[in-house]
């Protein structure tokens, strides 16, 4: 293999909606440059050494929310959240050879960055929004694609180069491109925002471009990484899945119109977003009650023997585990049309042939 040249591969794009509703562009590499893009990863992970306040691939977001939870009981008592718009398409190539060295500019162009020529919609009417930072690429230049095997780490790197702009004494939680900004005072948060503002138009991979929330005392509500959270007097800070991330799934199960790549592609997130909950007691039961529906809803679509079986288990494992006695019908979301209320009664007599002892 070769890591210094274009593939030519071409790169499959495609939509996912975003728990806010957005839509983001994922890129799908085929095997070559998927092994490409880990050896340059794995060579980038040799080289640099990361921030300790970096969480992406240090944890995740449970020690995010930990670092969170030390910082407030250090006396950072307030905070703000930052993040990048438009991270991935505003990143320059160009200006990550720099960042990257050792490796050689030829990598950094052509196994980090996918060319934009070499981008390939799955469906018409959203190429544009590819390179959607206001200013639309050349058809040679590289961009650093989501969905690509490097490009965590390369976030992470440029990322680095941000918060590098911050004193010594300052307190910060990154994951990703977001970061949540600690102060002991208003004027602290304020000051160190300012910086970051300052760093980010002029950062040698960008511009980049943030935006945020107001500064807030930890003991008022507040979002992060996907939770609801609010600090207590003691100092511990409570933890909750936010609302509009459950609701997503939720969403998902009550459109009729769901398709069935939709419907295959939530059902392979569910067990990563319960993980990623931090201390939630009933994130096991959670996760059984949403594959259940989810599958009963994949049944009525395809209506093959596979997924009938498999929804049949699902519900059949929350059915024994719930301690209130509930019919099966509370497990079934709503049918779109006969065709599925016909498939939805089959669900129903399968589930009665069953012979179980609660």
């Amino acid at each position: 293999m070769d890591c210094f040249s274009e593939s030519g591969d071409h790169v499959r794009l495609s939509e996912e909606r975003k728990p806010s509703g957005k839509i983001r562009l994922i890129s799908s590499f085929g095997p070559v440059d998927h092994a490409l893009q880990c050896i340059a990863s794995d060579v980038i992970r040799a080289t640099q050494v990361l921030r300790k306040d970096q969480y992406l691939l240090a944890g995740g977001v449970p020690a995010a929310l930990r670092a969170v939870e030390a910082a407030h009981r250090d006396g950072y008592t307030h905070g703000r959240i930052v993040d990048a718009v438009n991270f991935y398409p505003s990143i320059q190539c160009d200006g990550l050879i720099e960042l990257l060295k050792p490796l050689p500019r030829s990598t950094v162009q052509n196994v980090i960055g996918t060319k934009v020529s070499n981008l390939h919609p799955t469906k018409a009417g959203f190429t544009h929004s590819v390179v959607d930072c206001g200013r639309p690429p050349l058809r040679g230049q590289s961009i650093i694609s989501q969905g690509s095997a490097s490009s965590p780490i390369v976030g992470e790197i440029v990322m680095k180069r941000l918060l590098e702009v911050l004193p010594a004494k300052a307190r910060s939680t990154a994951y990703a491109d977001d970061a949540f900004i600690h102060g002991k005072t208003e004027e602290e948060v304020a000051t160190n925002f300012e910086l970051l503002q300052y760093a980010a138009a002029r950062h040698p991979a960008g511009p980049l471009r943030l935006r945020s929330t107001a500064t807030f005392k930890l003991t008022q509500p507040f979002e992060f990484l996907g939770h609801d959270g609010y600090a207590h007097d003691s100092g511990s800070i409570c933890w909750s899945p936010s609302c509009k991330n459950l609701d997503h799934y939720m969403s998902v199960i009550e459109n009729g119109n769901a398709s069935v790549a939709e419907l295959f592609d939530t059902l392979s997130k569910v067990s990563l977003r319960r993980r990623s909950y931090y201390n939630r007691a009933n994130g096991k039961e959670w996760e059984n009650h949403t594959n259940a529906q989810l599958w009963a809803k994949y049944a009525y679509r395809t209506n093959d023997r596979i997924s009938l079986s498999v929804a049949v288990s699902r519900i059949l494992d929350c059915w024994r585990l719930d301690e209130v006695c509930v019919a099966f019908e509370d497990y079934l979301p709503e049918p779109n049309g006969d065709r599925e209320w016909d498939r939805r009664q089959k669900l129903l007599d399968c589930l009665a042939n069953k012979s179980i002892n609660r």
